[in-house]
Parts: structure tokens; C-alpha cells; sequence
């Protein structure tokens, strides 16, 4: 089995890292937005009431899916190759793919 190139491995682990981050922001955005809905559908009544109560209850199921995605890219994350990458492999890394924060 060929290996992939370091470049590759570290553009992959980024990427998965990077779809944890946006889950995980989408499932607090679905948390806040579920919140407020429950909040509109208590102060209430009527016809406002019952849109309030289809919303939550939409959203609650969105809500579903998105924490099983996440769950998802945790797994993905966990099933990842462990890859040792040497340290001046890393320290003589191009610069064009470093990180922003880690320029001066």
C-alpha cells in the first residue's frame, strides 16, 4: 500500500477538523434557533402558536440530523491512520500551507 504524501495526509486531517468545527457550529445554531421557538411558541397564541409548534418540532428533527452528523465526523476523525510525522518534516513544511495564526 502506497503511502500518501505528507502534504495530502495533513490537507485531510485539516479538512475533517474543519468539518467538526462547522457541525458543531450548526447543531449550537440549531440549539439557539430551537430555544427562541419554544420561547415564541409560550408567548403565543392562536394560529402564531401553532406555527411556532410545526417549527419546533421541524427543527427539532433537523436537530436530530445534524448531531448525528457530527457523531458521524467524530467517527470519521476516530478511524483516521495515526500518522507519525517527524518533526523537521513539519518544521520544513512549505509556508504556503501553514496555518494563518501561525505566521508573525
Amino acid at each position: 500500500m502506497a503511502t500518501q504524501p505528507l502534504a495530502e495526509l495533513l490537507a485531510e486531517s485539516d479538512n475533517i477538523v474543519r468539518a467538526l468545527d462547522a457541525a458543531n457550529e450548526v447543531v449550537e445554531l440549531m440549539r439557539i434557533t430551537h430555544s427562541v421557538l419554544h420561547r415564541a411558541h409560550n408567548e403565543t397564541h392562536g394560529e402564531a402558536h401553532e406555527v411556532a409548534a410545526e417549527l419546533s418540532h421541524s427543527l427539532h428533527y433537523m436537530r436530530q440530523v445534524a448531531e448525528a452528523l457530527r457523531r458521524t465526523i467524530e467517527k470519521q476523525m476516530c478511524e483516521q491512520p495515526e500518522t507519525e510525522v517527524p518533526r523537521t518534516a513539519v518544521a520544513n513544511y512549505p509556508q504556503e500551507y501553514a496555518r494563518a495564526d501561525e505566521h508573525p
